[in-house]
């Protein structure tokens, strides 16, 4: 389950799928898939929609709704290199 912590005009939730694989200890890769989200309008939209402009016309937000999301990545770890511990 995701949630978008942004600025924008509209809060949305998605549920996301991830498997994934590791390659190695230091690779893994991952497939990402959110067959649908869940957009909830902020109270800005409903004080913008109250703003009456000139000629009468109504104000309003226009925000582009996802529908799904697919994506993949890919992580990739380096090596750390070993350190002999120091007795005193």
């Amino acid at each position: 389950f995701s949630m978008d912590f942004s600025d924008g005009p509209y809060s949305m939730y998605a549920l996301q799928i991830n498997p994934g694989y590791a390659l190695s200890e230091y690779v893994e890769i991952y497939a990402n898939f959110a067959p649908f989200f869940i957009s909830n309008p902020r109270a800005i939209v409903g004080k913008v929609q109250q703003l009456r402009l000139e000629g009468g016309e109504t104000a309003t937000i226009t925000f582009s709704r996802p529908k799904m999301q697919y994506g993949g990545e890919i992580f990739w770890f380096p090596p750390m290199e070993k350190t002999a511990s120091l007795a005193t």
